[in-house]
């Protein structure tokens, strides 16, 4: 297991996240939308479909661990599997997405991997010390995408 990736389970494992704005910790999530008016409210308004129902964030983190279980079994399609399922639920968490990068590249999909790395950098993602150190994206370093991504 590189280190990067023990240091990853250990962060999804802390329960719950400590979710801050500081550099070097995660990475800050977006602040809750604010309820929608009722159609109540606008009589005119055409009636809105129930929302799909909320998976609440332990079981998140519990299938991001899982799909880093997976990444080290080099199990990647059960890994994407999981993080397909955490990204249905939250489409910007940036654990996932980052995840998904590293199984994309350790399974040859470089054009993958930088598309879900590049989504991980726009929805948060800026541990770049990280992420120029992690083994799992050398396969994609050369790629002009990976590379577009760091700090200049």
């Amino acid at each position: 297991m590189t280190r990067a990736r023990q240091i990853l389970l250990a962060l999804l494992a802390s329960a719950p996240l400590a979710w801050t704005s500081c550099g070097g910790g995660a990475p800050a999530r977006p602040p809750e939308p604010a309820p929608a008016p009722s159609a109540a409210a606008k009589p005119d308004a055409a009636p809105r479909a129930e929302p799909a129902a909320v998976v609440d964030e332990a079981r998140i983190d519990e299938w991001n661990q899982e799909a880093v279980g997976h990444i080290e079994n080099k199990e990647y399609p059960r890994a994407l599997a999981l993080i397909q399922k955490v990204l249905k639920a939250d489409p910007k968490n940036v654990v996932a997405l980052y995840n998904a990068a590293c199984a994309c590249a350790l399974q040859g999909d470089k054009a993958k991997a930088v598309d879900f790395l590049a989504r991980s950098v726009k929805a948060g993602w800026d541990d770049f010390d990280h992420m120029q150190n992690d083994s799992d994206l050398d396969s994609i370093r050369n790629e002009p995408g990976y590379r577009a991504l760091l700090p200049k």
